[in-house]
C-alpha cells in the first residue's frame, strides 16, 4: 500500500497535467488580480474620482494623484511635449538604476521571491511548453486574441482614452492616457534591450522537441528585440494595467478588469507559442514595476 502523502502527490501532478492550462493562468493571472484588489483597496483616492469620464472634482477635494499633476505639469494636468521627452529620460535613468535597491531590506523579500518564481518557471518550461504546441484546444481562444490585434489595440487604447479626455474635456483622463504611453514607451525599450541580449527563440520556432536549449540562439538582426524573454505584449499590458488601476481604485471593477484583460493577453501569448510561461510571468512583473513605479513615482 503506497502512503497517503504518494497518492496525494501523484493525484497532484496527474491534475495539473490534465488541467495546464488553468494551471498556467492561475500563475499568470491571480497574482495580478489580487494586486489589482490590493490597489483598490490602498491607494487614498476620493470618492468623487469613481469613473474614467469623471469630471474634475471639487477644489478641496482634489485627489492626491490630481495633485501631484498640478504640481509636475501644471494646472493643465497634461505635460507638454518636452516634459513629456524629459519624463521618459528621468524614468529611464531610474530604471536602469533600480537594481541598486532591489536587495536592500525593502524590497529583498520581494525581489527574491520574484527570482525564484522567475527561475522555477523557466526550469519548468521545456516540460509546460510541447503541449501548447501540440494541442489544437486553444483555437477559438487565439482566434480573438491573435498576436497584431493585441499589440494595435494596446497602442490604440491610451489614444482612445485621450481623444475621449479632449472630448469630455477631463483633463484627468487626458494625463491617465499620457502616463499609459510614458509606461508603454518605458517597457518597449527595457524589452527590445533585453531581448537583444537573451536572444531567446521563441517556442514555436524551436525545432523538433529540444525546448531546453533556447538562450542566446536566435540571430536576429540585433535591432529590434527578435529574442522572446520578457514578453513584450505583458509589460505593455501589465503597465497600462498598472496605471489606469493606480488612476482610478475607486470602482473595484476597474482595477479587476484591467489585470483581467492584461493576463488575457499574456495567457494568449502561451497558447499562441510566441511565448513561454516564464516569459508571461516575468513581462508581467515588469510590466507591473515600470507602471507602478516609474511613471507615477510610487
Amino acid at each position: 500500500m503506497r502512503p497517503v502523502c504518494e497518492d496525494c502527490g501523484s493525484a497532484a501532478i496527474d491534475w495539473l497535467q490534465r488541467h495546464r492550462i488553468l494551471a498556467v493562468f492561475i500563475v499568470v493571472a491571480v497574482p495580478s488580480l489580487l494586486h489589482g484588489q490590493q490597489v483598490a483597496t490602498d491607494l487614498n483616492e476620493p470618492a468623487d474620482v469613481t469613473h474614467i469620464t469623471a469630471g474634475p472634482p471639487e477644489a478641496d477635494g482634489l485627489s492626491s494623484a490630481r495633485a501631484i499633476d498640478e504640481s509636475r505639469v501644471g494646472p493643465t494636468g497634461v505635460e507638454s511635449p518636452t516634459q513629456f521627452i524629459g519624463s521618459l529620460l528621468r524614468d529611464q535613468r531610474t530604471i536602469w538604476t533600480s537594481p541598486v535597491h532591489l536587495f536592500n531590506a525593502k524590497n529583498r523579500s520581494k525581489t527574491l521571491t520574484t527570482v525564484i518564481a522567475v527561475t522555477g518557471l523557466v526550469f519548468l518550461d521545456p516540460k509546460d511548453t510541447p503541449f501548447f504546441r501540440r494541442t489544437t484546444a486553444f483555437e477559438s481562444f487565439n482566434h480573438v486574441l491573435p498576436g497584431k490585434a493585441t499589440q494595435w489595440g494596446l497602442t490604440i487604447l491610451p489614444i482612445s482614452l485621450y481623444a475621449l479626455g479632449e472630448i469630455k474635456t477631463d483633463r484627468y483622463l487626458q494625463r491617465t492616457a499620457q502616463l499609459s504611453v510614458e509606461a508603454l514607451i518605458d517597457g518597449e525599450v527595457v524589452t527590445t534591450l533585453l531581448k537583444d541580449l537573451d536572444r531567446r527563440v521563441r517556442p514555436i520556432a524551436v525545432q523538433g522537441k529540444d525546448f531546453g536549449s533556447t538562450w542566446f540562439r536566435d540571430n536576429g538582426n540585433g535591432i529590434t528585440g527578435t529574442g522572446s524573454f520578457p514578453s513584450g505584449h505583458a509589460v505593455a499590458a501589465f503597465a497600462i494595467a498598472s496605471v489606469i488601476s493606480h488612476r482610478y481604485p475607486r470602482r473595484r471593477w476597474i482595477p479587476l478588469m484591467a489585470y483581467g484583460v492584461a493576463s488575457a493577453i499574456g495567457l494568449s501569448r502561451i497558447t499562441l507559442c510566441s511565448h513561454f510561461p516564464s516569459e508571461v510571468f516575468a513581462g508581467a512583473v515588469l510590466g507591473q514595476l515600470i507602471g507602478l513605479r516609474v511613471p507615477l513615482g510610487r
